[in-house]
């Protein structure tokens, strides 16, 4: 990324959650290391294939739409 951003979208193949899911998560907290202060990560997901807590984040909102999920991140002390 170049200069900051309030917004990502992660919107991998579902597959992916399963197959490269470490590779995900460092994704994920990359981001959430390069965009604006308040910005957000939203992650695309199946049901119950989220990344969890990464580290350096937080989860802010998870909303459920029948057999997709979305989960948003931002940035921060994560919640224990």
């Amino acid at each position: 990324l170049r200069g900051k951003v309030d917004v990502v979208f992660v919107d991998p193949p579902y597959r992916q959650f399963t197959e490269r899911a470490e590779d995900l998560r460092r994704l994920v907290e990359t981001l959430l290391g390069r965009i604006a202060e308040g910005g957000t990560v939203v992650v695309e997901h199946r049901p119950k294939q989220g990344l969890g807590e990464p580290a350096g984040g937080r989860i802010v909102d998870h909303r459920n739409y029948g057999g997709t999920e979305v989960t948003l991140y931002q940035a921060g002390a994560s919640i224990a």
